[in-house]
């Protein structure tokens, strides 16, 4: 199962990297994650991501760097290898080769990821081999973050169902 998968987007502009080139980290506060997590979310609808939970879970995120008391603002630093990673993968340069994927796949994203479009995901499934049942799911209400989620039992749900067939 993929959930979220980032895939080439022909049309797409790259994330922005810095012009000194890629860095090996970011320093990421808590106020740049709550907008990161609630991005997605059309305007009008219910955020999916209960401040109550990001509150906690923000203290975790806070503490699991030793020196993030030291910034200001406080914040995390991160490996910039994902925004490198999404730059790469839109630009059709991949760390595997969907073609030689050699057992059923279903692709599992929230119907509002903007990194993992309903577009790429058929991309990913015409790329498949043809003689693999593979699937798509689209679930309501979902970010690219929906592991994170209130919803977050759908997706687990769905890849129960998927890996107990």
């Amino acid at each position: 199962m993929f959930f979220g998968p980032i895939v080439d987007r022909p049309d797409a502009p790259p994330p922005p990297i810095p012009a000194t080139g890629v860095p090996a980290w970011m320093d990421l506060p808590l106020g740049a994650q709550w907008d990161r997590f609630v991005a997605d979310v059309p305007e009008g609808e219910a955020q999916v991501l209960s401040r109550q939970f990001f509150d906690k879970w923000g203290q975790l995120y806070l503490a699991s760097d030793a020196r993030s008391a030291s910034r200001t603002p406080p914040s995390v630093r991160v490996p910039f290898g994902p925004v490198a990673d999404i730059g790469a993968a839109w630009s059709g340069h991949f760390a595997y080769d969907p073609a030689k994927i050699t057992t059923p796949l279903l692709i599992v994203r929230g119907e509002w990821d903007r990194l993992s479009s309903a577009e790429d995901a058929e991309r990913l499934l015409a790329s498949l081999p043809p003689e693999l049942e593979s699937g798509r799911l689209d679930l309501a209400k979902g970010t690219h973050l929906m592991h994170l989620e209130d919803g977050r039992k759908r997706l687990y749900t769905a890849t129960a169902e998927w890996l107990a067939k």
